[in-house]
């Protein structure tokens, strides 16, 4: 069974506003006759557009065997981080891993027996998971 973890930002209404503004004037300058630049600022405008419709930064899907780990890092399930962002959440993480880091020995007593959710395998998705919470502070988590 597993879990997924996400970052999800939050679509920012001026941006939005401007990105279709700007749209709106190189119709206007395709009318007038200014094609070229029309196309320059429109293709300029797509990555910006792409990005904004894009709104998950991070996901993480992972296995429940985790559970008793997280819960020796936190002392609450993972889930408990639903709803707070990734400037709330990112330093959870990173003293998690610092955690881990110090006494090993201690999480790893929580490794599955099946393989499938283990100290070694953990470490580097907190470390990626971390790291977006860092890059992207008013992201919001999602566990479902």
């Amino acid at each position: 069974m597993s879990y997924d973890i996400t970052l999800r930002t939050k679509v920012d209404a001026d941006e939005l506003w401007r990105i279709g503004t700007e749209l709106h004037d190189a119709a206007r300058d395709i009318r007038m006759g200014f094609a070229v630049e029309a196309a320059e600022r429109i293709e300029r405008l797509g990555d910006v557009n792409a990005a904004l419709v894009q709104t998950e930064v991070y996901d993480w899907n992972t296995t429940w065997n985790y559970a008793p780990m997280f819960e020796a890092m936190f002392g609450h399930h993972i889930s408990e981080f639903v709803g707070k962002s990734g400037k709330e959440v990112g330093p959870c993480i990173r003293n998690a891993i610092s955690l881990m880091v110090a006494d090993p020995k201690r999480y790893k007593v929580f490794d599955a027996p099946n393989g499938w959710g283990t100290y070694d395998q953990l470490l580097p998705q907190l470390e990626a998971f971390a790291a977006a919470c860092e890059a992207h502070p008013n992201a919001i988590v999602e566990v479902t």
